[in-house]
């Protein structure tokens, strides 16, 4: 079955295409549970259940009798809109609590799953995750009464995993099938950009990765991370730093005596102005680089950080809204980056090479 076929909204298929490999074939795709039933049986959609639903009815009514009776008095507008911003934190936090209460009843965005060939694909709030299969990629299974149930994948730090499936002891039998059969990466196709990697990075970080690397070893790629902030918006905020430099400083020479605000307002510009510039051209300048045998980052300022692919697995690939992708391996991770598709297959073959060659010496000693 290919990912074209399957009734998802284009913007899921496009995101799950950009971690597939030529060949990789969907085993099975479907969503969680809709609406008021998906969340009441999900045990992180309630956050508590009973206790905020009492706390939200007693918030609300008071709030909003209180509100009223503002609105109703015969007292002068200047004393009403004062109780009105008295009470506006109350209106915030009641209006919070009804947006809550909408999710839970209606439901939110949907939960779109997909397993392929070589990943489990999971796209919730508007980002996509990609886990690689493996044997032990299953850690609790949760089967309930009607049959619906939930496959958790991880429970380290949150539990994550796919929620809410109407069959989920199918599904378990198709993840843990996968795993069993997972088919060879293929070769990557021979491009310029792999081939002449180092012709990217700067003369400076060129020398730096060759003294790092090993005498056989050789460099398959390069990538640069993507900016915090987009290209115009920082020149914009520093000409209009300028300006009110140039302001200030006009007002200083006509020995006008500037009031505390404004020196304040002066400090905190310039030290956000510093900041961005600091993200802007020194945390920007950060290179990521795969070898035949290890992968790498560095910094424009910093060393160089390497590690052997043997020593790495590949964890999650995580596509947020914006389209920024984060790799996510057992040492390190990757993060801001604008494609995949020419380094995922280098990295999985790679993987695969070592995993080949340790099985085989393990073999050979046996």
């Amino acid at each position: 079955m290919k990912l074209s076929d399957i009734d998802f909204p284009r913007e899921v298929r496009e995101r799950m295409e950009q971690v597939l490999l030529p060949g990789d074939e969907i085993l099975w795709a479907g969503t969680s549970m809709p609406g008021m039933k998906r969340n009441f049986l999900d045990a992180e959609g309630l956050s508590g259940g009973v206790f905020i639903l009492f706390v939200s009815i007693t918030w609300c009514s008071k709030t909003l009798l209180v509100v009223i009776a503002i609105l109703f008095t015969q007292s002068v507008t200047a004393d009403k809109m004062g109780f009105l911003m008295f009470w506006l934190p109350f209106m915030l936090v009641s209006w919070w609590l009804m947006r809550f209460w909408q999710k839970l009843l209606f439901g939110d965005n949907a939960r779109y799953y997909a397993v392929s060939s070589r990943f489990l694909l999971r796209y919730e709030k508007n980002t996509m995750k990609a886990v690689p299969l493996s044997d032990d990629l299953i850690q609790n299974l949760n089967i309930r009464k009607d049959g619906s149930g939930d496959i958790i994948i991880r429970k380290k730090e949150k539990t994550e995993g796919l929620f809410c499936l109407a069959e989920a002891d199918k599904v378990a039998g198709i993840l843990q099938r996968a795993a069993e059969n997972i088919p060879p990466v293929p070769i990557p196709p021979a491009r310029r950009d792999l081939t002449h990697a180092d012709e990217q990075l700067p003369v400076r970080l060129r020398a730096r990765i060759r003294q790092v690397l090993a005498r056989d070893d050789r460099l398959l790629w390069v990538g640069c991370a993507e900016a915090w902030l987009p290209g115009r918006g920082i020149y914009l905020f520093a000409a209009f730093m300028a300006v009110y430099t140039l302001a200030t400083g006009h007002a200083l020479l006509q020995s006008q005596v500037l009031q505390m605000s404004t020196w304040v307002l002066f400090a905190i510009g310039w030290g956000i102005l510093l900041f961005l510039f600091y993200i802007r051209h020194l945390e920007n300048r950060r290179f990521y680089f795969l070898t035949d045998q290890a992968m790498g980052e560095i910094y424009a300022t910093h060393t160089t950080e390497l590690y052997p692919l043997a020593e790495l697995s590949l964890r999650e690939i995580t596509i947020t809204a914006s389209g920024v992708i984060h790799l996510e391996t057992s040492r390190m991770t990757w993060e801001r980056m604008a494609r995949i598709d020419t380094v995922l297959p280098l990295l999985l073959r790679g993987w695969e090479k070592k995993h080949r060659t340790t099985d085989l010496s393990a073999a050979s000693a046996l």
